[in-house]
């Protein structure tokens, strides 16, 4: 039964549900990066022509499973929090695909000094920048909030970002969860469904009465997808 869970897991993770516009709302980016980190491209201005190269392990695609925004949010993470550059990414990438059995972004990641490590490898953290030289850092455990995985080591959850929101957590995306949408935290309501009652002239309130869950969890669906619409 376990395994049954896990392939279906497996299965719907790696189904393309998500158009890049659905992607960016929800991971909080403008939809032409995740264009660009999904399947490359060039804009030409007027003096240049300006290539960017995908980000997104695997061949260039036109859209996206829950394991590629998983991954968007990892490096949106890398990015915003620790300042990290694409090069760095990419040889995190690179190392880890040549030498190990999983995603990079599947592994326990660590950033110190520019560099990101990997845990749970060997007896000491390994900087995957820096062609497996072995080196003792501390860990930053900030991404750790952001993803959640299996004993197998796929992705089960992502947390997306909520500016001032009364929770850490509020707003769960899951792809054996309501078809991969987004949902309030540890129930199977939908941000849209709550969004939809408030905008019909609901109070909050009386919509947290309803489902019986909190009222700080009712307001940061709703503010989840008034910034995602």
């Amino acid at each position: 039964m376990a395994e049954l869970a896990a392939d279906q897991l497996s299965f719907r993770a790696r189904l393309a549900n998500y158009t890049f516009a659905e992607a960016a709302r929800y991971v909080r980016m403008p939809a032409s990066t995740v264009r660009y980190w999904a399947k490359g491209g060039s804009v030409t201005t007027a003096d240049r022509r300006v290539h960017f190269e995908q980000v997104l392990a695997g061949p260039p695609r036109e859209a996206l499973t829950f394991l590629d925004l998983t991954e968007l949010l990892v490096v949106r993470e890398l990015r915003e929090t620790f300042n990290l550059s694409l090069r760095t990414i990419r040889r995190a990438q690179s190392y880890v695909q040549r030498d190990f059995d999983r995603p990079w972004y599947l592994y326990e990641l660590g950033v110190h000094g520019g560099d990101i490590f990997i845990s749970h490898i060997e007896a000491t953290p390994i900087a995957a920048t820096r062609s497996g030289q072995l080196a003792l850092h501390g860990f930053l455990d900030e991404l750790l909030l952001r993803v959640r995985a299996d004993q197998h080591g796929t992705p089960t959850d992502i947390f997306p970002r909520l500016a001032e929101s009364s929770e850490p957590r509020p707003v769960r995306i899951s792809p054996v969860v309501s078809f991969g949408y987004p949902t309030i935290r540890d129930t199977g309501i939908r941000t849209s469904a709550v969004a939809s009652r408030f905008d019909a002239g609901e109070e909050i309130d009386d919509i947290a009465l309803d489902y019986g869950i909190a009222h700080g969890l009712i307001a940061d669906a709703i503010r989840f997808q008034v910034v995602a619409a």
